[in-house]
């Protein structure tokens, strides 16, 4: 039987979340010219969005993420 080991970092926020699915993201279709660089180097399309979803990716980066802090006011 194969068990698959749990991983948990419920510390995660809603912010470490977004940017942990806009880093991990794949181009669908890199050569479509409406993939457009925002203002951080960010490639959009505007139909996939950020692109397809690289869960293997998303969780192993989760695993180190620094936590968001947001900035002092």
């Amino acid at each position: 039987m194969h068990t698959a080991r749990a991983f948990r970092r419920p510390e995660l926020t809603w912010r470490d979340m977004q940017w942990l699915v806009v880093n991990t993201t794949v181009r669908i279709r890199p050569e479509d010219s409406r993939w457009v660089a925002n203002g951080v180097g960010r490639y959009y399309h505007d139909y996939y969005g950020f692109g397809l979803l690289d869960t293997w990716s998303l969780v192993n980066a989760a695993k180190t993420w620094p936590l968001y802090v947001p900035a002092a006011q």
